[in-house]
């Protein structure tokens, strides 16, 4: 169950620490986990909710999701405007999240919009500025909002946030989603099971999924035909008990609050070489995803959780996405290696429906207009085809990957 509350900015301060935090605290033994989420209004670009600022430009100083928007927005900068909020008098919370409304979600992109975030911790210290990415993974056109990846905080209690855009595709009514995932004494407890024909895979039950908050009925191909490789733009600190609660807000979200009904990958792996199930639907089967806007027909998804913009993947996350890629296309006789024909957009990339030459293990950047899976995902994804290819044939890694 979910507990999810629409605020303007204004009103937070006598909302802080209300009932919705002190229940999910309750439950943070319980075997179900509590997602607390609210959701602040924070208004216009051009005309921001009480309790916002919003200023022409961007702001100096505050960093972009890539050299694309930066350049966009200074190229249009006659025409930018920005909003800002910041409180130190908020919900528990940590997963940050905008959404906003849009008629045109496939033609709003990360060259247009602008996010940043820094938050405070438990002593009310500010964390560096951290900007991110827009998602379009989702495959409709007929979206009533769009909105950015999610951003892992861990335990935060405040936080400041700019959102800057240009010209008439600005965003409107824009909401910040602060999610509190709760904890579980279980979620020390996660190791992978082995599988005999599958790698180890944790699934849902393990990072205790809440279904109640699912109203997505799988869908399936009829066959994976390539494979793409994201990262979720989370932190990269965080411990091996943190990634069930990370897995949750994820989750809650892409289910929730952007109303996919689910999570979006299939699959996610995290820094310690664990592969969690992701969406429901089935570990074997081809569940369609919501993971690369347009293209998620007879293609798999899998996310690396962190964000590797500019930091390396480490090897043992390389060779544990390896190993379900590798699973994923040798079921389904793949080579990954390979180059596919797929169909797919509209997304932010296209206009309208194309057939494209892909890889079989791609990027979520060459379908997409997304810095996805970053410099560092970029750099890795040989080594990761490389592996697959390996494990399609059974062929141990070598031990310099090891």
């Amino acid at each position: 169950m979910n507990r999810r509350t629409i605020l303007s900015a204004a009103a937070l301060a006598p909302f802080a620490l209300s009932a919705p935090v002190e229940a999910a605290t309750a439950r943070r033994a319980s075997l179900r986990a509590t997602t607390t989420a609210h959701e602040l209004e924070l208004g216009n670009l051009g005309t921001p909710a009480a309790g916002v600022t919003a200023a022409p430009g961007l702001p100096p100083g505050v960093p972009t999701a890539g050299e694309a928007p930066r350049m966009h927005l200074m190229r249009g900068k006659a025409d930018v405007r920005s909003i800002r909020f910041r409180t130190q008098d908020v919900p528990a919370f940590s997963l940050v999240g905008l959404t906003w409304a849009t008629e045109r979600p496939q033609e709003l992109y990360n060259g247009e919009v602008s996010i940043a975030v820094r938050t405070t911790d438990g002593a009310g210290r500010w964390s560096d500025w951290q900007a991110i990415g827009l998602d379009d993974a989702f495959d409709t056109a007929k979206q009533e909002r769009t909105g950015s990846e999610p951003l892992w905080t861990g335990a935060a209690g405040g936080l400041e946030v700019i959102v800057s855009g240009s010209g008439a595709r600005s965003p409107r009514d824009v909401r910040l989603a602060l999610i509190d995932p709760a904890r579980l004494d279980t979620d020390r407890a996660a190791h992978p099971r082995t599988f005999s024909s599958r790698p180890d895979v944790l699934t849902r039950k393990d990072w205790k999924a809440d279904e109640r908050q699912m109203t997505w009925r799988p869908e399936y191909s009829d066959t994976i035909r390539a494979v793409c490789l994201h990262h979720t733009e989370t932190s990269n600190k965080y411990d091996e008990e943190d990634v069930p609660a990370i897995l949750r807000s994820i989750y809650h979200f892409h289910a929730v609050t952007r109303k996919w009904g689910d999570i979006g990958y299939n699959a996610l792996v995290d820094k310690f070489g664990r592969v969690w199930e992701g969406r429901c639907g089935g570990i074997d089967r081809p569940v369609i995803g919501a993971h690369a806007g347009g293209f998620n027909y007879r293609s798999g998804g899998i996310s690396m959780l962190g964000s590797f913009t500019k930091d390396d993947v480490p090897q043992v996350m390389r060779e544990a996405a390896a190993r379900w890629i590798g699973w994923k296309l040798g079921t389904y006789d793949r080579d990954a290696h390979g180059d596919i024909s797929m169909t797919g957009g509209p997304n932010t990339m296209y206009r309208h429906q194309v057939t494209v030459t892909l890889p079989s293990v791609w990027p979520h950047r060459q379908t997409s207009r997304t810095d996805c899976p970053g410099d560092g995902g970029m750099r890795a994804i040989g080594n990761v085809r490389d592996l697959a290819a390996r494990a399609i044939k059974n062929v141990p890694f070598p031990p310099e990957a090891g």
